[in-house]
């Protein structure tokens, strides 16, 4: 049933339209999700270093 709903989408207009508009905003979106990431791990290693101070 995934399969077939894959292929529908990938065939549909619907799905080709989206495609085009999302390709210029991904490399921008992992590059927020990298950095969120890396503030995260930054505050986390910030806090324990004060925990064990």
């Amino acid at each position: 049933m995934g399969q077939l709903a894959a292929a529908m989408m990938a065939t549909s207009p619907f799905g080709i339209c989206l495609a085009q508009e999302a390709r210029h905003y991904t490399l921008a979106i992992l590059w927020v999700i990298t950095s969120i990431g890396c503030l995260v791990i930054v505050i986390n290693k910030i806090i324990l270093n004060k925990k064990q101070s």
